[in-house]
């Protein structure tokens, strides 16, 4: 069942990071802004957090297959709507679709691993998110691949039908029934379980500013190595891909060694190694120097996410812990869903140099809060 869940993370995380690759045709081929691009992704990943509470709660109350078996549809369904996209306002209806399906599962799929893995929740949760970063590296050389062939919206077609293989498989493999009946949410009892613990409340904020970051800059690293470093397209795509390929051998490893000697102390190192790969990517001269910052900041960002869900999870009560790691997941990707807005805004008004370089301050914010966890863990 890991295999397959984390195949479906795989398609996920792959069929929304394919957009970033893919920004400038998709700009050229419409007759958008930046900003409007940046709106558009902002929605998606807006939709994806509102999303992560109910998904999470509704796994809880119903069941996982239920939950993850109906946002693989919305997925689909956003995806087909985004083949066929010829104005801007069908393309924020595919990407909002697509954003509805992703926070709907992830909660679900992140309780479901929890609940088989329950000793070793770090280490499934990184291969899981190994998984997610393996998604990314295929979805830059797809973009490639489909845009020296034919028109970007051909890159939607392999997620709809690999999407629909998985669900199969999950309908076959996982031994849940379908159930639907009425759900109760209590936002309030959840609320209080979020913010009664301290850890909780700073872990939540650290992590609110490091996916504003990674959602900010993921979006627009193609555009900003192509404008303020002169990349080839063919480059910039392969050092973002590089990124996801960091991610695979960094999430597994950090989840492991989160395990041993703690996930806060984890997190903590992620966002400092991710400030300083940051400032080597913006301030590096020559290719070289640039590609390591973007495989620095790589390592720290994809290295954050496994101690920050083990170190939470571990936190939750067993009856609500999709719910309740679904709404963390609402409050942290609804302040990261502001990245690629702000930064595409930013950039619009000044330069891209500018709009990263002012990332760099939410990361070294995380980076206090993660020491402060560190020590009171």
């Amino acid at each position: 069942m890991l295999v397959v869940v984390a195949t479906c993370s795989l398609l996920t995380v792959g069929g929304q990071t394919v957009f970033a690759p893919l920004l400038p045709a998709i700009i050229d081929d419409l007759g958008i802004t930046s900003s409007q691009a940046g709106f558009a992704l902002s929605t998606m990943t807006a939709l994806s957090a509102v999303c992560r509470y109910p998904g999470g709660r509704v796994a809880d109350q119903l069941s996982r297959k239920t939950v993850i078996v109906a946002a693989i549809g919305s997925m689909i369904v956003g995806l087909v709507i985004l083949t066929t996209t010829t104005d801007y306002g069908r393309f924020l209806v595919g990407t909002a679709a697509v954003g509805i399906g992703a926070g709907l599962y992830l909660p679900s799929a992140f309780a479901l691993l929890s609940d088989l893995f329950e000793n070793r929740r770090g280490e499934a949760i990184g291969l899981n998110n190994a998984a997610v970063n393996l998604g990314g590296i295929l979805a830059a050389g797809l973009a490639v691949a489909v845009l020296a062939r034919t028109a970007w919206r051909a890159a939607f077609v392999p997620f709809v039908v690999l999407f629909l293989v998985v669900a199969a498989l999950l309908h076959r493999w996982n031994d849940e029934r379908y159930v639907v009946s009425r759900v109760t949410l209590s936002p309030r009892s959840t609320a209080r379980r979020l913010f009664s613990q301290s850890r909780i409340r700073w872990m939540l904020v650290s992590a609110g500013l490091v996916m504003f970051v990674q959602r900010g800059a993921i979006a627009f690293v193609p555009l900003f190595l192509r404008t303020e470093k002169s990349f080839a397209p063919t480059l910039a795509a392969g050092t973002y891909a590089g990124f996801y390929l960091v991610g695979m051998v960094a999430s597994p490893a950090m989840g492991r060694l989160g395990d041993r000697i703690g996930h806060a102390s984890v997190t903590v190192r992620a966002t400092f190694i991710a400030t300083v790969g940051l400032l080597v990517m913006l301030l590096g001269r020559g290719q070289i120097p640039v590609v390591l910052g973007v495989l620095l900041f790589a390592l720290g960002m994809t290295g954050f996410w496994p101690g920050m869900n083990a170190y939470v999870l571990a936190l939750f009560p067993d009856d609500s812990m999709g719910g309740d790691f679904g709404a963390l997941g609402t409050v942290y990707l609804g302040v990261g869903s502001l990245g690629p807005a702000y930064v595409g805004l930013v950039a619009e008004r000044t330069t891209y140099l500018v709009a990263f370089l002012s990332l760099l301050l939410p990361l070294i914010a995380s980076t206090v809060l993660g020491r402060w966890l560190s020590t009171h863990s």
